[in-house]
Formats: C-alpha cells, sequence, structure tokens
C-alpha cells in the first residue's frame, strides 16, 4: 500500500511540474520594492494578453508590492505610477516598465522612478547585447546628429541629412537581418515594429510573415500587422473618391471641397505650427504655389493645431502662406467625436506633413509625405506640360 501510495505522489509530482513551468511561461509576476517613506498604492498599468487595457493597484506594504498578470510574449509599453491619474511625462513617481510572462524583481525610489532596477525580463537583455553590437552604427548617426544642430554648419545642412539617412538605414537593416534569423525572438517583433515607419510595404509585408506565428500574434507583431493594414487602407485610397468637406477656415469663410475641385487641381496639406518638417517645407509649397496657381492648381492648408489657434494663425502669417485657405482638422471643435467631424481621419493621416493631391474630378491621385517634395513637383509638372 506504501509503494501505491509513494507511486500516486511520485506520479503526481512529475505531472505537477510541468503545470507550473508553463503557468510561468504564460503569466508574469512582479516582487517589487519601493525604497522611501511612501504608505499607499502603487498602479501597474499595461495591456494583457487578451489586448485590454489593465490598470492594477496594491497597497504597499513594508516597501515590498507583488503584481501578476498575462502580456502578449513582450511589451515596453507598461507603466508604474503612485498616481492613477497623472500622465505627466516629467512625473518623478512613473516610470516605463519591460513585461513578459516571467518572474520579475524591480527595485525604486520614491520621487525617482526613473532609476528604476529591473531584472527577469531576458528580452530586455537580449536587446541590450544586440544594441552593444549596434554600437558603431548608433555612435556614427548620434556623431551627424550632432554636427547637424551646430549652428556653423551652413550649406553642409543637406549632407548630414543624407549621412543621417543612411545609418537610419543601416540600423534598419541590421534589425531586419537579426528578424529573420530569430524569428521566434521576442527581440525581433520588437526591432520590425520599431523601425516601421521607414521600412517598405513589401519588406514590413515581408519581415512580418518571416516571423513565427508565435511573434505574428505577440503584442509587437499586433502592432506591426495594423500597420500593414492601415497602410493598405491609405493605398486603397489612391484612385477613388476624396471624401467631402467643408468649414469655416481662418477668416471665418465657409469653404467647400467639391466647390474648390472644380476646374482645379487641390493639394491638401496636412500640417501643424509645431511640426518642424512642416514649416520647412512651406518655401516650397509657396514657389509650387506661384508656379501652377494660373494652371488650375489649389491648395487648402489643414492644420493638426486645434486649441492652439494663435500659433497656428501666427505661423500662418510668419510663413507667407496666408495666400490660400486654412482650415482646422476638426470641422467643429464641439463635435471632434463625432464620426466625420475629423478631416485627418477621413484621410488616414498618421504623419505630418502629409499631403495629397486630388484631381479636377476629385480624385486622390497621390500621397506624399516629408521627404517627397521633388515627386510632388515631378507629378505637377507633368499634370501641367512644364
Amino acid at each position: 500500500m506504501k509503494q501505491v501510495i509513494l507511486l500516486f505522489l511520485t506520479l503526481l509530482f512529475l505531472t505537477t511540474i510541468p503545470l507550473a513551468q508553463n503557468n510561468q511561461k504564460d503569466s508574469f509576476l512582479i516582487r517589487g520594492k519601493l525604497l522611501g517613506n511612501y504608505h499607499g498604492f502603487i498602479y501597474l498599468k499595461y495591456e494583457n494578453k487578451a489586448g485590454v487595457k489593465i490598470k492594477d493597484s496594491f497597497l504597499i506594504s513594508k516597501e515590498n508590492f507583488y503584481f501578476k498578470g498575462q502580456v502578449n510574449c513582450y511589451t515596453e509599453d507598461a507603466y508604474l505610477r503612485l498616481s492613477s491619474t497623472s500622465l505627466r511625462f516629467d512625473e518623478p513617481n512613473s516610470t516605463r516598465v519591460y513585461l513578459e510572462n516571467s518572474e520579475i524583481h524591480i527595485t525604486i525610489r520614491y520621487n525617482d522612478f526613473k532609476s528604476i532596477k529591473i531584472s527577469g525580463v531576458s528580452t530586455k537583455n537580449e536587446l541590450e547585447d544586440f544594441l552593444i553590437k549596434k554600437k558603431k552604427i548608433y555612435d556614427t548617426k548620434i556623431e551627424y546628429y550632432e554636427k547637424l544642430s551646430s549652428k556653423s554648419l551652413g550649406v553642409n545642412k543637406k549632407y548630414y541629412d543624407t549621412k543621417i539617412d543612411y545609418y537610419i538605414g543601416k540600423s534598419i537593416e541590421s534589425n531586419l537581418k537579426y528578424s529573420r534569423r530569430h524569428p521566434n525572438s521576442n527581440a525581433s517583433a520588437f526591432l520590425i515594429n520599431r523601425g516601421k515607419g521607414r521600412i517598405s510595404d513589401d519588406a514590413l509585408r515581408q519581415a512580418y510573415f518571416l516571423l513565427s506565428k508565435k511573434q505574428q500574434y505577440s503584442y509587437y507583431g499586433n502592432k506591426i500587422l495594423m500597420e500593414l493594414n492601415v497602410r493598405d487602407s491609405i493605398n486603397n485610397q489612391i484612385g477613388i473618391k476624396a471624401p467631402l468637406f467643408s468649414a469655416l477656415d481662418i477668416n471665418k469663410k465657409y469653404i467647400k471641397l467639391d466647390s474648390i475641385i472644380k476646374g482645379n487641381y487641390v493639394l491638401l496639406d496636412f500640417w501643424a505650427s509645431w511640426c518642424v518638417p512642416c514649416r520647412e517645407s512651406n518655401p516650397h509649397l509657396l514657389t509650387l504655389y506661384q508656379k501652377y496657381k494660373e494652371r488650375g492648381f489649389q491648395i487648402i492648408g489643414i492644420a493638426d493645431d486645434v486649441g492652439d489657434e494663435a500659433k497656428w494663425e501666427k505661423a500662418i502669417f510668419d510663413d507667407k502662406i496666408n495666400i490660400w485657405p486654412h482650415i482646422l482638422r476638426t470641422i467643429d471643435q464641439k463635435e471632434i467625436n463625432r464620426k466625420g467631424a475629423d478631416i485627418s481621419d477621413m484621410f488616414i493621416i498618421r504623419f505630418l506633413p502629409t499631403k495629397i493631391l486630388i484631381d479636377k474630378d476629385g480624385v486622390i491621385i497621390g500621397r506624399y509625405n516629408s521627404e517627397d517634395n521633388l515627386k510632388l513637383e515631378k507629378k505637377l509638372n507633368e499634370i501641367f506640360h512644364f
């Protein structure tokens, strides 16, 4: 009988080990310590395995706190805070944390959360090792950034811009190479997502489908897929009728897109007073407007300055672009949340500046970002036969 009981206990022990390991892989456990004189709640905000935003809390006891939960592989988009509401960037009792389904040890200090010490997140270590190998590329890029910011550059700005773009490209190429070699690594999906804004549609799609299924469905894998879906939506806008809108311009004059389109090619310039590349492209836009306006070329400025109209108006006059209509991205501030009230949403605007070219029939024929000034100019040359 003792042998039977012993055998049963042995089997039970052996079967519970894999279960414990599996549970460990499916969830995280944070063992935290908050140093300093603080007695109250600490909050953890993150997105769980199902993509639901979670705000968990723990009443600190003898400087200790604990959190349990599940995340989708790995994320850096999690936050520890003492305030449940403050979103201030400079909040001393708030910090970003790295999460994956493992046992994580965190030490933080009251009023100095930025000096956080965290261990147990293997992906963080993996990324740090990879970034050390990329250090030469990173250091060279930073060197050119510092030279670009120097006031004594003069005519060398274009040269340094080119160099910076080259090393950004080298960095992204290195990330993609790593992801191809390590398709099941949490770091791979993270690195692809980190540089996705500068990866072409085809290259991003290929990188995504070369990831393992686990990583495709991971937190950052889902972000890459969302990016691809948005790009498909944007690409599908080329060749279709532009969504119509009407709004009060800066002079309180009522304008309608369909009225301006009649007999004209219309460029929608999505910009903002605080957007440096937008402001830098305004002289070129002025040149194009003066060159083609008599041939049926119109511009509508659509600004992302809702709530800061004074700076918007000042930028328009400072840049001397008050010679074409200007409106804000929202048709009516009282209806910002109403479907169809946001012009940027109508045209799927994700980056500033973005310029959208519409032909005389109201069909979208081009979409241009801050690096496409020459492409836009070439397109207008073709249209107006210069």
